[in-house]
């Protein structure tokens, strides 16, 4: 599947991040040719999310992938000021809850704001 794409969460919400397609990390010397940049202004109060499939492909017991852009936008919609952190923990105690088993795949994300 890729990387999914990032997610900008703030006080409207979560929305994502349209982007160029490019290889993961780390392997840009095996792209055919120079890779593209995507740039986005986030304003006061986002917070940038990027993570991994194991995060969006998460299922519980009726076999539904984790919505992550639903619920992200669910807890974070209202808030004043998001909190990187915040968001990391709400998605660790959140992607458990909607597990169905114990096997998980690897999961990793990462949280930034400006302050």
């Amino acid at each position: 599947m890729g990387h999914p794409p990032p997610i900008a969460v703030g006080p409207h919400g979560a929305r994502i991040l349209a982007t160029t397609p490019a290889l993961p990390l780390g392997l840009k010397e095996l792209a055919p040719a120079p890779g593209l940049t995507t740039m986005h202004r986030l304003p006061p109060g986002e917070v940038l999310v990027l993570y991994t499939d194991g995060i969006s492909e998460a299922r519980n017991c009726d076999g539904d992938f984790y919505p992550v852009l639903q619920r992200l936008t669910e807890h974070f919609r209202g808030t004043q000021r998001t909190d990187p952190e915040a968001v990391v923990a709400f998605l660790e105690t959140d992607t458990m809850n909607w597990s169905a088993t114990s096997e998980r795949d690897d999961q990793a994300v990462l949280a930034m704001a400006l302050i």
